[in-house]
């Protein structure tokens, strides 16, 4: 099968995703501000909750981007396993072609019916687990690992949340 990525069709080109118009697609601010919303009050200001989710966000991104860059893969348990399926080149060449797959356990959040376990092709780079005390330290300037770890924790919860339950955005705040 042949990988061919797509972009997200532009709102002024009337486009839509899955059926479903553009506004009815959340975004990353509308799931900072729902967990945010949901957080017990002894956690912080909300601004300053935010600032850490979005914080440790970018940070996860950062530690994704240097690993993948490095032609090694990353493996997030509690979401996914993104590496490299190392294909035959001629001439001595050698081709890599990105290779994603949801983690068992995400997927058992998505509460199926059945499905069959996610396995990745023997022919792919391995991948790094996750050190969030190692990605607080290189990719952020000012989180903990324990900051951090819950930053991707509560992202990677609404996330499927928001998969397991089909739902849009939530409703703008008054």
């Amino acid at each position: 099968a042949k990988f061919t990525p797509c972009r997200r069709p532009r709102a002024s080109e009337g486009g839509s995703a899955g059926g479903k118009r553009m506004s009815d697609v959340a975004t990353f601010d509308d799931v900072l501000r729902e967990i945010v919303k949901r957080s017990p009050p002894k956690a912080g200001s909300p601004d300053l909750q935010a600032k850490l989710l979005a914080q440790g966000w970018e940070a996860l991104n950062s530690w994704i981007l240097a690993t993948m860059r490095a032609r090694k893969g990353i493996h997030i348990p509690s979401l996914c396993k993104m590496t490299w399926e190392i294909l035959g080149g001629g001439g001595g060449e050698v081709r890599v072609r990105p290779v994603f797959i949801l983690t068992e356990s995400f997927i058992r959040g998505l509460r199926l019916p059945s499905y069959k376990k996610p396995v990745l092709p023997s022919s792919c780079a391995p991948c790094e687990d996750i050190n969030f005390s190692q990605v607080a330290i290189k990719h952020s300037q000012s989180l903990t690992k324990d900051t951090l770890f819950v930053a991707v924790r509560d992202l990677v919860r609404k996330m499927l949340e928001l998969v397991a339950g089909g739902g849009g955005p939530p409703p703008p705040p008054p």
